[in-house]
């Protein structure tokens, strides 16, 4: 995967890095990688609600974030 891609992927319409991109996609892979370390140990993947608090937190911190932003003038 090239790096511009990802770089690319973490900024915002106006090119600037976004830090709330970031910290969703950090927090949606750790855990999927929770999620995978109890598949892998074959234990059962009961979250906790703070996790489940947390996710959920921060993608509508996202989506909040989203709507907004200024609109384009057409």
């Amino acid at each position: 995967m090239k790096l511009s891609l990802l770089t690319q992927f973490f900024q915002e319409n106006n090119g600037q890095f976004s830090s709330v991109r970031a910290q969703t996609w950090l927090v949606i892979l750790c855990f999927c990688a929770d999620w995978i370390v109890h598949i892998v140990r074959d234990q059962a993947f009961v979250p906790d609600i703070s996790i489940v608090g947390i996710v959920l937190g921060v993608l509508g911190l996202k989506v909040t974030q989203k709507f907004a932003e200024d609109k384009p003038q057409q």
